[in-house]
């Protein structure tokens, strides 16, 4: 197979993206989310991706959007509740429990995204045949 590309797809993505296709914003935004490709990790422009996809009917996006979502939120709501801060450690310390909470649904994922570069080189070489013709 062809060596792989993760800056090549990229590049497919953005394109495919920018035309509004949901299944290009979602490959998009889990390159934004892990910081593949040649782009910073950037969650806001992942989270941003994602609710295109999602509204789109993307159901990947969607979960994606609501599990960083809630991490943020639940993140938030720790650090803001007065009651986080008693004896136990404060409310940092509740936030960072929350937050690793709420992160479990990614950890799951973690499989899927070790198997993500082999599916990426597959997405890069389809596109690069059809840029051919």
């Amino acid at each position: 197979g062809l060596p792989l590309d993760l800056g090549e797809a990229r590049r497919w993505y953005e394109a495919s993206a920018a035309q509004g296709n949901p299944d290009g914003q979602h490959n998009l935004a889990l390159m934004h989310a892990q910081g593949l490709g040649g782009v910073a990790q950037d969650l806001c422009e992942a989270r941003r991706l994602c609710a295109l996809a999602a509204a789109q009917g993307q159901a990947k996006a969607a979960a994606m959007l609501e599990a960083l979502s809630s991490s943020d939120a639940a993140v938030l709501a720790a650090a803001d509740d007065p009651g986080s801060s008693g004896r136990g450690g404060g409310g940092l310390q509740a936030a960072a429990v929350t937050a690793a909470a709420s992160t479990a649904p990614l950890e799951e994922e973690k499989e899927e995204r070790e198997a993500r570069p082999a599916m990426l080189e597959e997405a890069a070489t389809t596109n690069a045949h059809i840029g051919e013709k």
